[in-house]
């Protein structure tokens, strides 16, 4: 394979995509990576370039319609889904949600939703984080591959580890599927009857490096509640430096919380609430628990691994896009389709299930 050129785009506030991008992209022989954010994008780019990764399904939906009027190759672009409120809608039963009622023309969020995963069937190289999110596309018909994560943060010495106490971190921002409620009743619980110190880094906010890690250190257990997520990141930051993750059951940790090995899997607040208390009167285990932790990542999580696996399909995408692709047929459902989304995104405030449902609610109240 001759020297590729490829850019990647990424979103300054999307830190965990730009993120992404760098430890599955960086050192890869023969593949020349551009980074660049997608506000500096321009049409020239496209032709200076062998391939185009999208590092967030909005970037690549907001230059779609570009795409059709130019008679763009389709083919040259690869899209990533770092998490599954992309598409669908951040509610505790988002898995469960039936396929389409499209028959009520004010189901916002069901149009929404049906156009993103149309469009998305356009895409021959969809990238997603989990097997979760790539086994429900597969339900709704599109093909992904998968390439997992990892925490970019040094891997911390198992000697470091000292087990004298059993404080608790939670990392997140304001968003509905972090169940924030949950997370605020767990700490109540915490804080007042176990007297176990539980502290929360909230908003988007990023700390420095040195900062962010000194954070983690200073906390045992790591505490997730969301009801969907690509990683998380933080999470597996905290697994990086010898944290015991507590989590429901949601994206990759699915797979790297082996459950009273180096975490717990809840699903309950009494779940959540009566593994701390275990591991807040069991310092031995919390402690071997912490180092089982580190070890499940170090297995778990080959960077190495991950960078075959985005050069596999970068080569794929090189062996298609020589040929020519005519997207002639699907312009006029193009941008028809394109401008479907983007008015439903903005009708909804531009926050995928919080603005658009709140207009419902509104609308039905009204009638």
């Amino acid at each position: 394979m001759n020297n590729v050129k490829l850019l990647y785009l990424y979103n300054h506030k999307d830190w965990a995509v730009h993120n992404v991008g760098k430890l599955w992209l960086n050192g890869i022989p023969n593949i020349e990576v551009t980074f660049k954010e997608f506000s500096q994008l321009t049409d020239t780019d496209f032709s200076r370039f062998d391939l185009v990764w999208f590092g967030y399904l909005d970037l690549f939906l907001q230059h779609y319609c570009s795409f059709l009027l130019t008679n763009a190759n389709l083919d040259k672009c690869l899209v990533s889904i770092h998490d599954p409120c992309e598409l669908f809608p951040q509610q505790a039963n988002w898995k469960r949600t039936p396929n389409l009622n499209l028959s009520k023309w004010w189901s916002l969020y069901s149009w929404y939703r049906w156009v993103r995963l149309t469009i998305l069937h356009k895409v021959k190289y969809v990238i997603v984080v989990s097997r979760e999110l790539q086994s429900i596309l597969r339900v709704n018909g599109v093909k992904a591959f998968l390439i997992p994560t990892a925490s970019s943060l040094p891997l911390r010495n198992e000697a470091e580890l000292k087990t004298e106490k059993c404080d608790i971190l939670s990392v997140f921002a304001v968003y509905p599927r972090k169940n924030i409620s949950l997370i605020e009743s767990i700490q109540r619980y915490c804080n007042d009857s176990l007297k176990v110190r539980f502290d929360t880094k909230v908003g988007e906010q990023i700390l420095s490096t040195d900062g962010y890690t000194k954070l983690i250190d200073d906390h045992e257990v790591y505490v997730c509640t969301s009801y969907q997520e690509g990683g998380p990141i933080p999470a597996m930051d905290a697994m990086q430096r010898g944290s015991v993750v507590l989590s429901t059951p949601v994206g990759q940790l699915q797979e790297l919380v082996k459950h009273g090995e180096n975490g717990y899997i809840c699903e309950t607040e009494a779940e959540f609430i009566a593994a701390i208390s275990l591991l807040a009167k069991n310092l031995p285990l919390l402690h071997r628990m912490r180092i089982n932790s580190l070890e499940c990542i170090q297995d778990d999580r080959n960077v190495e691994d991950m960078k075959a696996l985005a050069l596999s399909v970068i080569e794929e995408a090189l062996l298609l896009g020589e040929g020519s692709t005519d997207n002639k047929e699907r312009d006029v459902f193009g941008v028809i389709a394109w401008l479907l989304q983007r008015g439903v995104y903005r009708l909804g405030g531009g926050r995928l299930g919080t603005g658009v449902n709140a207009r419902i609610k509104k609308f039905r109240t009204r009638r």
